[in-house]
């Protein structure tokens, strides 16, 4: 019972903990992923909203907000470039660098497993002992000659 409970808090530190760790590092690429989808977005909304303003009147309403679109064009723009780089130099090495963080987990969860069923065998073997030990009691050995005895006489026992 004790291995078993060592087992379960073992398989807790190596691997639940380092899972949960990389289920994070996850969730902040798919973020990434998802932020750099937004920036395209509105990149595009932007470019079609200066479009639809360059096909209307030159009117000082309409050159104010021009600018204000070309402004917010060239700030998505820079913003969606910087974060594509990024995310091209990190998705290989994050996807690259997964063996590598899972590594030690795997050999500390076969150590453990090794050490559990070592332990195992270990009690198995000191049972086996013990029980050898009082299988050499004669006393012993004749009550459970008479039980035996008694199992062979019941009815419901056919010789």
């Amino acid at each position: 019972m004790e291995n078993r409970q060592d087992l379960a808090i073992s398989m807790n530190h190596v691997v639940a903990e380092p899972l949960k760790k990389f289920q994070i590092a996850f969730q902040e690429m798919k973020s990434a992923i998802k932020r750099y989808e937004q920036l395209m977005n509105d990149c595009n909304k932007f470019n079609q909203k200066l479009l639809e303003l360059k096909r209307c009147d030159r009117t000082s309403n309409v050159i104010v907000k021009q600018k204000r679109y070309e402004t917010l064009l060239k700030q998505s723009q820079m913003d969606c470039e910087s974060l594509r780089q990024t995310l091209e130099r990190e998705l290989p090495l994050f996807l690259e660098k997964r063996i590598d963080y899972f590594q030690p987990s795997f050999a500390s969860f076969i150590c453990s497993h090794i050490l559990y069923s070592g332990l195992n065998l270990s009690a198995i073997d000191q049972s086996n002992m013990d029980f050898i030990e009082h299988s050499n009691d004669s006393d012993q050995q004749q009550q459970q000659q008479q039980l035996f005895n008694t199992i062979n006489n019941l009815s419901i026992i056919s010789s």
